[in-house]
């Protein structure tokens, strides 16, 4: 919907931004007060807005339209973490991080352990398939962390599984049962049959390993 174009005075109207209608206010002069019918007739859209200064009132529309525009914004944690995933498949590690990094300083300013700890389960699973096991051990040692405080046995079990398998890359064997065993209690507990179905086959590949094919 377009603006009402009055030549030198206000053009009004509704944006397209970001998948949702934003209205806007234009105006060339600054100086004088909005009229009472402008005012009238955002006041029935926005009941905060009232006869104030013109600046003032622009002020306060540039703000309110601002925050719409913030929150339809489509660069979301889960479109950024399906960014990871898309990018990571494609091989563009690069890209991959710049998305975790993105979804990282929003999860921090949600204050959401969960979405934080899988921030850092993410990259953590990147560097282990990378090879680069230790600095992937701090990272899920720290996504435990945040799962933990609330609970998430999702990303509890998550974890001990990719905690596990790098103990089993390092031929650690006892350790990665472990791990793997703590993973399988929580898998269970969820009634996950798919995941247990992976961990005895971890549990298979480790006694393989260990000449233990009994």
């Amino acid at each position: 919907v377009g603006g009402t174009g009055n030549g030198d005075h206000n053009d009004r109207g509704l944006e397209h931004v970001h998948g949702r209608w934003v209205w806007y206010i234009e105006a060339t002069s600054c100086s004088d007060r909005s009229s009472e019918h402008e005012v009238d007739y955002l006041s029935d859209m926005f009941p905060v807005l009232r006869p104030i200064p013109r600046m003032v009132f622009l002020i306060h529309c540039i703000l309110l339209s601002a925050s719409v525009v913030a929150q339809s914004d489509p660069r979301t944690y889960q479109v950024c973490m399906d960014g990871c995933v898309t990018a990571e498949n494609a091989g563009d590690h690069q890209k991959a991080y710049d998305y975790l990094q993105q979804a990282e300083e929003l999860a921090l300013a949600e204050n959401d352990p969960v979405k934080v700890g899988n921030v850092y389960l993410k990259r953590g699973e990147i560097l282990m398939r990378l090879g680069e096991y230790s600095v992937a051990l701090d990272l899920f040692y720290k996504a435990l962390s945040r799962f933990s405080k609330v609970g998430e046995q999702e990303g509890m079990a998550s974890v001990y599984n990719n905690v596990g398998a790098i103990h089993h890359y390092d031929k650690n064997y006892q350790k990665a049962l472990e791990y793997y065993k703590r993973s399988m209690q929580i898998r269970r507990s969820m009634g996950n049959d798919r995941s247990v179905a992976q961990l005895l086959n971890n549990f298979g590949t480790v006694f393989e390993d260990m000449g233990e094919l009994d």
